[in-house]
């Protein structure tokens, strides 16, 4: 408001002449800017607002964006960032916000680092195997014997019978008179003798399950079941465990016609098929495959302990085996005709004997073997194992 000098009427900001007595009115000089105002906008004057100062906007901190050109200048606007300090810089390595770069392939899905390689598999050591595989079959020994016992007299009887019959047929063949009654008497032996082994095969298969049963639960610290509620698993066990027999029967043996490795690298490739078929309740098919994935990478250490394997069975049974067949050999040449039939009879028995032990420790060695690839034991849960052995 500006006061009349004439009247002393008030009269509003701008006007130039008072409204009372027509006095013409002096406008009063605008205040000053304080220090520093410069850098912002002018005082508004009458009538309006007045051009910024001269700088306009003040220059930002260093590291923002410079100060715009000065009045009067060519073009307009922010000047360009100046160089270094904080401004918007580059990223920093792996990304905004802390986050690490992305692994390849999968950047743009936004994830954080690659994800943690798993740990290596330690190597299988396979005196390790060979020592606890032994120990497992040690401490169950009357249990194991018992089930493969039940399970192979069958078929073993049965093919003893053919092995019997053909040697008896054989020696009435040295009659003219009765070779041909000698010759059906072969075939008769023979069809008796694949009989056997077939009814072996399936009886076999149960014991494999019930024997797998006993390593799984010596390994994992269990306590092993009774031999009836092992018989009953392995019945339960049959049909899935004697189609791996088959299948993986099948595939070393055709291996082995082309030229023998083949046969030797399929056998350590499906070594362990048969545990994985009970201790993680999988199908013929399956358990194949996941042996497959279990033996990589430890085929040659598989090999080595089944050569070693072999080689104490050798060592043991070589000698006995000579033993036997010096017995016979003795035997026939002072009882003359019959001898053949004894020598096949022992022969037989020592067999069935021997392969009590042997097969039932190659069974838990498999297990042995599988424990180590797996870790089976120290991974699995007592749920899990429940709805395993239910």
């Amino acid at each position: 408001m500006n006061a009349c000098p004439s009247c002393g009427t008030l009269n509003a900001t701008g006007t130039t002449q008072c409204m009372r007595c027509g006095t013409i009115l002096t406008q009063a000089p605008a205040a000053a800017p304080p220090p520093g105002a410069d850098a912002g906008f002018g005082a508004p004057a009458a009538g309006g607002f007045v051009a910024p100062a001269a700088g306009g906007f003040v220059a930002p901190a260093a590291g923002g964006f410079g100060a715009p050109p000065a009045v009067g200048g060519a073009g307009g606007g922010f000047g360009d960032p100046p160089s270094g300090g904080p401004g918007f810089g580059s990223p920093p390595p792996g990304g905004f916000g802390g986050y690490q770069a992305a692994p390849v392939g999968v950047a743009a899905l936004g994830y954080a680092g690659a994800s943690p390689a798993p740990a290596a598999r330690p190597p299988l050591d396979v005196g390790d195997v060979l020592r606890s595989a032994f120990d497992i079959w040690k401490a169950n020994l009357s249990t194991i014997l018992v089930i493969q016992a039940a399970c192979s007299f069958p078929g073993w009887l049965v093919t003893t019978g053919g092995q019997v019959f053909q040697s008896y047929a054989m020696q009435g063949m040295a009659n003219p008179n009765a070779a041909a009654e000698g010759l059906g008497s072969v075939f008769a032996g023979a069809g008796l003798t694949l009989v056997g082994a077939l009814i072996s095969v399936v009886a076999v298969s149960v014991a494999a399950g019930a024997l797998t049963r006993v390593g799984l639960d010596g390994y994992a610290r269990r306590q092993v079941p009774s031999t009836s509620e092992l018989f009953s698993f392995g019945f339960g066990k049959m049909a899935p465990m004697l189609a791996i027999t088959i299948l993986v029967g099948l595939a070393v043996g055709v291996g082995f016609i082309f030229c023998c490795f083949p046969g030797v690298f399929l056998g350590l490739m499906f070594a362990v098929a048969l545990p994985v078929c009970i201790a993680e309740s999988k199908g013929a098919i399956d358990s194949i495959q996941r042996s497959s994935d279990l033996t990589d990478g430890s085929r040659v250490e598989i090999f080595l302990t089944y050569l070693a394997f072999v080689g104490v069975v050798l060592l043991l049974s070589v000698p006995v085996f000579c033993i036997v067949g010096a017995m016979t050999g003795v035997g026939a040449a002072a009882a003359g005709q019959g001898a053949g039939l004894a020598a096949v009879v022992v022969q037989q028995v020592w067999s069935f004997v021997a392969g009590l032990f042997l097969n039932t420790f190659a069974v838990i060695l498999s297990v042995g073997i599988y424990v180590r690839l797996s870790g089976y034991g120290t991974t699995t849960d007592a749920a899990s194992v429940a709805q395993v052995f239910r």
